[in-house]
Order: structure tokens, then sequence, then C-alpha cells
């Protein structure tokens, strides 16, 4: 890219169909920052994704009063610097909306997700919550209990980072005194700040059906009914091994500047507040 402008940013995203709703590069404010705004209309939760693709290019996300998602990022006194966000950028939304394309086919066929991650009721009550951070569990403290053939599944994805509650292989010859539960692995949303956002990715980009578990909170993702069980949990941990990578510095950064989620839900819900009108 030799220049930074309007079109040239519109033009990173036409190639996966996102309806970009506005583009600023900061041109006419003191604070300069780029701001890309996506329509939540592009197709169902895409919110969920801008948010992961912006997280693992660096970039700043939140949802705006119409629904809309907003992506920021401080335009430096380098304009190599900057191009190089923009590069980031370009760089995550084209890795995601790749391992998305049966995702978006599917809805192009008609199915609809049944929860959409941005637009779920209780996110109104969350933003005023200030829980503490989840430490996950060892694995060799539970692993005992998860159905056998799925143990090294569920060991895998916390070892990635992606915290398991509960899980069920849904396999009658492991639950030969009950009728087994429909295959689903329940996540911890509450392990670091933005989490929920990447296990909605998380599922969609593996193929899972996602939503929200009984109580409310905490991601549930089950098999989809007619495909093959151990196939499919298969495919789950190959997609968080490809999630863990993509958002890697994202992780490094809640590490390191030790964000709340109060501030998180401040940051991504929170409307017309100051540094974001």
């Amino acid at each position: 890219m030799t220049r930074i402008s309007e079109s040239a940013i519109k033009g990173l995203f036409a190639e996966h169909d996102l309806e970009v709703v506005s583009v600023d590069i900061g041109e006419k404010r003191t604070k300069r920052e780029l701001r890309v705004v996506f329509s939540h209309l592009s197709y169902p939760n895409v919110e969920a994704h801008i948010f992961t693709a912006a997280d693992a290019a660096g970039w700043t996300p939140r949802l705006d009063s119409v629904g809309d998602i907003e992506i920021r990022h401080p335009i430096v006194k380098s304009e190599n610097e900057t191009e190089s966000g923009l590069t980031k950028l370009s760089g995550s939304f084209r890795l995601l909306m790749g391992r998305l394309r049966a995702f978006r086919q599917n809805i192009g066929k008609g199915e609809i997700p049944d929860t959409i991650w941005a637009h779920y009721e209780p996110r109104w009550h969350r933003a005023l919550w200030s829980p503490p951070h989840h430490t996950p569990r060892h694995v060799e403290e539970f692993i005992r209990y998860v159905d056998p053939s799925i143990r090294r599944h569920i060991s895998q994805l916390n070892d990635l980072g992606f915290a398991t509650i509960e899980s069920c292989s849904g396999l009658l010859e492991e639950h030969q005194d009950r009728e087994p539960y429909w295959p689903y692995v329940m996540f911890d949303e509450r392990v670091y700040p933005g989490a929920a956002p990447h296990l909605f990715t998380l599922g969609n980009v593996a193929g899972w059906d996602v939503g929200y578990a009984p109580h409310n909170f905490d991601i549930y993702l089950r098999v989809k009914r007619g495909k093959v069980i151990l196939q499919s949990f298969d495919r789950l941990v190959g997609s968080a091994a490809f999630l863990c990578s993509l958002i890697r510095n994202y992780r490094e950064m809640l590490n390191s500047t030790g964000i709340t989620f109060q501030e998180w839900w401040q940051r991504a819900f929170s409307y017309g507040q100051e540094g974001y009108s």
C-alpha cells in the first residue's frame, strides 16, 4: 500500500464481502486514529468474527449505538508503522475468513445461528459485572471424569488456553447406565476478557452449534446433528490450535496490561463515552 486512503482501506475487505459502513483516516481530529465501521448486517455473528480478527491484529473493537462494529488503530508518526497495522489487519481477516468459508456457505443455505453473540440479551446486565478472572483448573484435576474417548481432545483444548468446564462424548458405549447427552463442550468465558467472541468464533470455524449454557453464561458448543462425533472433536481441536495462534499476541497483551473484565465490557459495549464518540 503506497498511501493510506478510504478507498484503499475499503479495498482490503472487498474480497470478504463485508459491508464497510464508513472509514475515517483521522485527518480532521486531534487524536488521530484509523476507524473502520462494519455493518452488523453483513451476515449473522459477524460481530464475534470482527472482534476476533481485530484482536489478532492489535486493533480495538467495539459495538456502536446501532450494533455496527467499529475497529480503531492509532495513526503513529511513521506511516510505515501505520501501514503495518493495516497489513496485520488484512492478514488476520484473510486467515479467519478463509476458515469461516464453510460457515458462511451454510448461512447461504439457510442455516442461521440460533444465538448471535453480540445481541445476546444478558449483555446489558453483564456490562455492570466486575467478576474476577477465573484461574483454569489443571487438567490433571478433572481429566479422569471426562469420557475416555475425548480425554485427549479436552486436554488439548485446555492446553491451548480454552478452559473447559463440562463435556460429553455422546457415545452410547460410554453411558450405558443412562441416555447420553448430545455431545458438547462447555467453555469458561471468564478466563480472560474478550474470550466470549473468540469462543463463538471457535465454534463457527469448527462447524459446531454455539450458544450460551442453560445458566445464561459460559459458552456451550454442541456437535451438529448428522456429524461424526469423534471427527467433530478432532476438528474442534484443530480449529482451537489455529485460533490460539491467531490471538496469541492479544492474550500476551492482556497479561502485560492487566485489563479487567469491567474495563473490557465498557470498551466493547459502552456508547458515546469519551474516547469513543
